[in-house]
């Protein structure tokens, strides 16, 4: 359709330039018929641009929202598929390497990345939840890896100081961490597994603590040996996850296992 208004168009123009030719050559021997119908077609062409150009610019208003969809969705299926085909790994305990990898253009996929990133760190900081923490590790594992090689731009800092910006506004009735900015700024590997063995711990007194609260409102002792056993075995779960994810012990494990010995401590009491 639009190939045919584009050739009528053209007809359109050709029969309006002849009939001024004409009209021009008609005012000069005084005769002004052909003058009329050139003023009549001109009129005419006008109010039909006037049509069309409305109806174009309507119509271009109307796909705009669609393009922008559609971009958005084949800017992250090509996101999705870059890192699925490049970065695919086995072992969602170690994060991904892909320092080798020259062709992708960091920017782009690290500033998609950055604030779910920080989001990330926020839950793994704060959550009281070990299956939680696990799954958010997992995320960011498969993740982290772009950011080490990325970082190397010189328009790193830059970039990640307005995502920085961004997270302050979507987010602004929380406290950035000081664990949010640098292992976003300064992306190191040996950090982050340090990050998660401090947070392994936290996670799990702030469960003991939550735990042993309601424990506390129990009636029955039945009850409140049951809560003992769930963070005895709780407590297991947060050592495990150390050789899960190869982190470092410096010191946590013992943190854990003296919080597991009050509760052992209590059944020998009894």
């Amino acid at each position: 359709m639009e190939e045919k208004g584009n050739k009528f168009g053209c007809i359109w123009v050709c029969i309006n330039i002849a009939v001024f030719v004409v009209a021009c050559y008609n005012m000069v021997n005084e005769k002004y018929s052909y003058v009329f119908l050139f003023l009549f077609l001109f009129i005419v062409s006008m109010v039909q641009f006037y049509r069309w150009y409305n109806a174009t610019e309507n119509k271009k208003k109307e796909n705009a929202p669609n393009k922008v969809k559609n971009i958005s969705k084949k800017l992250l299926a090509d996101v999705s598929v870059e890192v699925e085909d490049t970065c695919s790994y086995q072992n969602k305990s170690k994060i991904n390497d892909v320092s080798t990898i020259s062709t992708f253009d960091y920017d782009s996929i690290v500033m998609f990345k950055a604030i779910q990133l920080l989001e990330s760190i926020y839950i793994v900081e704060t959550t009281k939840n070990l299956d939680t923490l696990s799954g958010r590790i997992d995320f960011i594992n498969g993740m982290y890896g772009y950011f080490i090689p990325a970082s190397k731009m010189k328009s790193y800092q830059g970039h990640m100081a307005s995502v920085i910006d961004e997270y302050k506004a979507m987010y602004y009735d929380r406290m950035l961490t000081e664990n949010q900015v640098n292992l976003l700024l300064y992306p190191n590997i040996e950090n982050i597994h340090l990050f998660y063995s401090d947070c392994i711990v936290s996670c799990y007194i702030r469960y003991v603590e939550q735990q042993t609260i309601e424990m506390n409102k129990l009636k029955t002792e039945a009850g409140k040996e049951r809560r003992r056993e769930d963070m005895i075995k709780k407590g297991y779960s947060a050592k495990y996850m150390f050789k899960t994810y190869e982190l470092p012990d410096a010191g946590h494990l013992d943190a854990i296992e003296n919080i597991r010995e009050q509760f052992y401590s209590y059944k020998k009491l009894k």
